[in-house]
């Protein structure tokens, strides 16, 4: 078949790593595959071309004018089956399709509408009625669109993500760094914003290191939405973190930091990732922890309730109480090494059994058969 995978760029997130994952896996599964793209922003374009998956980048600025250039890429492409990741690019492949197209079309729901139903929520269910599919990546999503949106439940699909699992593994033994019970080593991957929760988290870990005297390091990696060392309009967040950071002395144990394009060292060379956000669809980040045989300390939010279960692979926590996300860090300090040890090696059978490729694959297929029986 010929597949055409629609999304706004390949720049640094869980969607456009996903959407560059789905292209080779179809590209190597012998069907005739392109991304087509209206932004240059290009994180993962070397993962797309070294899987030589042709990307096309349309130049057109105006939505107005992406509608029309995507509408002509279509037409002149002419795929069996267009797959559209995130709201706009979903929303000018619905629109694109009209009044009529010979093309299928599955569209995707990739964050979960945490506050329920609102006005954008059932606007988007609304144009949804154009694709032949919708399909959520997390779990908390499909449940939400087939309770509200019940007119769409029979075209509504479920995939949660997939990983490499052959990147995304265990250190081996020369890989990995000498064991030690202290400090402890969070590892935070996301941006700095407030969804992302770290005001709570800083005073979380120092009252951790204050009330219980557990030495607790976190570094977090992700975008303080500067732009070259000044504030924008989204760095809110960071500044107030720095302030908070200041106000406790925390430099030294509290450590922000520059994204990464390869994590996987970090995450060897730490105990745990920590995810404290307020709300979460399918965290990409848990599965790379988990599929890298590392513990997971996560809020009780979205998806992360069906990777990480409680005293197994890692603790769950209120991320609304600090003294919730403090007890989750003062149990996880307290495991002995070969306990910690036993938590990594659980969550690497979880991340096997729930985040592998071939299952990804299948399951994509599956829904287009779905769809081209409907033609």
């Amino acid at each position: 078949m010929r597949i055409l995978c629609l999304t706004e760029n390949l720049g640094q997130g869980g969607a456009e790593r996903q959407i560059v994952e789905l292209a080779t896996l179809l590209k190597h599964n012998a069907h005739e595959t392109s991304l087509l793209l209206y932004h240059e922003a290009s994180h993962f374009r070397p993962a797309a071309d070294n899987a030589m998956v042709p990307v096309t980048v349309l130049k057109q600025a105006g939505r107005f004018q992406k509608l029309r250039a995507i509408r002509k890429h279509l037409r002149e492409w002419r795929p069996d089956i267009v797959v559209a990741y995130k709201t706009i690019p979903s929303t000018y492949a619905e629109i694109a399709g009209l009044p009529g197209r010979s093309w299928r079309l599955i569209v995707s729901e990739r964050n979960h509408s945490h506050r329920g139903p609102t006005l954008g929520f059932k606007t988007r269910m609304l144009v949804h009625h154009l694709s032949d599919a919708v399909v959520c990546n997390s779990n908390a999503q499909y449940e939400l669109i087939r309770k509200h949106a019940s007119s769409l439940s029979a075209k509504t699909f479920h995939v949660a993500n997939c990983l490499n699992l052959g990147h995304f593994r265990p250190a081996t033994e020369h890989e990995r760094p000498v064991a030690a019970s202290e400090p402890i080593r969070l590892l935070v991957l996301g941006r700095v914003d407030w969804p992302k929760n770290p005001l709570r988290l800083c005073e979380a870990v120092h009252s951790v290191r204050e009330q219980h005297g557990i030495d607790v390091v976190v570094d977090w990696y992700g975008n303080s939405f500067l732009n070259n060392g000044k504030p924008g309009p989204q760095s809110g967040c960071y500044l107030k973190t720095m302030q908070c950071i200041q106000e406790r002395a925390a430099q030294a144990w509290f450590r922000l930091h520059e994204p990464v394009r390869d994590v996987r060292e970090l995450l060897w060379r730490s105990d745990a990732l920590m995810l404290a956000s307020l709300y979460e669809g399918f965290s990409n980040v848990i599965g790379e922890a988990m599929a890298c045989g590392k513990p997971v300390l996560a809020s009780v939010a979205g998806d992360n309730v069906r990777l990480v279960e409680e005293g197994s692979n890692g603790f769950l926590f209120d991320p609304l109480r600090v003294d919730d996300i403090a007890r989750a860090i003062v149990r996880f300090a307290r495991l002995a090494i070969h306990a910690r040890a036993a938590f990594g090696m659980e969550g690497r059978r979880r991340a096997e059994a729930l985040l592998s490729p071939e299952r990804f694959l299948k399951e994509y297929e599956a829904i287009f058969a779905y769809v081209r029986r409907g033609q």
